[in-house]
């Protein structure tokens, strides 16, 4: 049996520290695969995988699509998901993560980290990380495990530019030792492990760095090759999953009859029996940079069905010029939208995004799936993590009230989809141009789109 570092001080702590039985580190789990630790006085600090293209190009969770499961599977069966990685002609990773408590020891989860590379995919570095936020950590005591030396404690005061505080291969490192905010990290095998203050950048925190594989000129992950990393990650007291909040419409849709309209004066939408506009999208593929679109709307009506079609003169960030057309139809309570647009020549703006609005009156606890061969999942809450988000490369996205389902929108091909939350309400996003994801390249010269999108109501 392997002795765990880190298991002597955790009496301790226990015993002075906080000495409630009640005291315990509370996990929230991401669906793109961030974890926030709670400790008992409400500090917080994150984990997640993070990514380091040639030149060191950061990528991070929050770039990262999800594959399948949802943000909860991190404890069972494990979650997969995708992150790209920059500055490698659109290489990604794909990444299996899993957690489990340690039988007889609450204090502590053991985790497994695999990278793989589905193609040949060239990088500095892939490896775990753990923010520490300065306000609550500055001064706790920092050690190496099997490491390098470092400084004793998380200096109060940025070291000029120095910002790196451990770097080199060790079992692990630990902080704040003989607190209740205690972590601590063994690895199951050394790993590149890097301590830094990231107040040389600006950013108010510490990290903790464990990497699955690390070339300071860079490496390559061979096609179907992975790069792991695992241990134990010791807390001072013990560890609650946070199971996944439960919430109840106002004014649940379910089991009532919608239909869909492509002739609104406010756009096209889902109203319910009594004319309530219950979803809708917004009156033109946009982005959120540039000036409104200038729209020219024709209402159709014949065999096909009823419906409009819109023209829209629309100037993004930087003067490029977009013009898409896009006909709606509504014909047995189905709406299909077809569109085409082409970005210019000279066009290198943010993307072109198609939105979906569901209010959270009507959508709050509803189930938000990915169609797709592997269909991952979420919740629509509006507390989530960062604002609920969730990505995954999809033909479109179906909404379920327990076992009813309420609507689904299909694309003629996959997509990138994302959900997020905004004032009161839940976005569905759909990329038709450009890149979606902060820090990559955004919408380029003469890409091309000409799509359907079929939506329906129910269960048909």
């Amino acid at each position: 049996m392997r002795v765990r570092w880190f298991g002597v001080m955790l009496g301790v702590v226990l015993a002075r520290a906080h000495g409630a039985a009640q005291d315990e580190v509370v996990i929230e789990a991401s669906p793109l695969g961030v974890l926030r630790f709670h400790f008992p006085d409400g500090a917080t600090a994150d984990w997640f995988p993070s990514v380091m293209g040639a030149e060191w190009a950061y990528t991070n969770w929050r770039d990262a699509f999800m594959v399948d499961g949802s943000g909860h599977d991190l404890f069972s069966v494990g979650q997969r998901t995708r992150l790209p990685v920059r500055n490698a002609d659109n290489g990604v990773l794909d990444l299996f993560a899993q957690f489990t408590v340690v039988e007889d020891a609450p204090e502590v989860l053991h985790f497994t980290y695999q990278f793989s590379a589905p193609e040949d995919v060239r990088l500095n570095t892939a490896y775990i990380e753990c923010t520490l936020p300065a306000a609550s950590f500055a001064e706790a005591a920092l050690e190496t495990i099997g490491g390098p030396p470092c400084p004793p404690v998380l200096p109060a005061q940025p070291m000029g530019e120095e910002s790196h505080l451990a770097n080199g291969t060790g079992s692990g490192l630990a902080t704040a030792d003989g607190t209740a905010h205690a972590v601590g990290v063994q690895l199951d095998q050394p790993k590149w492990c890097v301590a830094l203050d990231a107040r040389v950048w600006q950013q108010p925190w510490y990290a903790l760095q464990f990497c699955a594989l690390a070339a300071a000129d860079g490496t390559l992950l061979a096609k179907d090759t992975t790069a792991d990393v695992s241990g134990d990650l010791t807390f001072a007291c013990p560890v609650r999953v946070a199971e996944p909040a439960v919430a109840t419409p106002a004014a649940p849709l379910a089991g009532q009859k919608l239909h869909w309209s492509a002739t609104d004066p406010e756009g096209l939408c889902l109203r319910n029996a009594a004319g309530e506009r219950v979803a809708w999208f917004d009156p033109v593929v946009a982005s959120p940079a540039g000036e409104p679109p200038q729209l020219k709307e024709q209402t159709l009506a014949g065999p096909e069905g009823e419906g409009s079609r819109l023209e829209a003169q629309w100037t993004a960030r930087g003067d490029g010029k977009l013009s898409p057309a896009q006909t709606a139809l509504v014909r047995d309570n189905v709406l299909t939208i077809e569109a085409e647009l082409t970005a210019p020549e000279d066009y290198d703006g943010p993307p072109v995004i198609r939105y979906f609005s569901l209010p959270a009156s009507h959508f709050a606890g509803c189930k938000l799936t990915f169609v797709g061969e592997t269909e991952p999942w979420l919740i629509l809450l509006p507390e989530l993590l960062d604002r609920g988000l969730g990505r995954a490369m999809a033909r479109g996205v179906r909404v379920s009230q327990g076992d009813t389902q309420i609507l689904q929108l299909e694309a003629d091909a996959p997509r990138c989809w994302t959900e997020y939350t905004v004032d009161g309400s839940f976005g569905v996003a759909e990329c038709l141009l450009g890149n979606p994801i902060a820090r990559h390249a955004y919408g380029g010269s003469g890409n091309h789109y000409l799509g359907r999108l079929t939506a329906r109501a129910g269960d048909r």
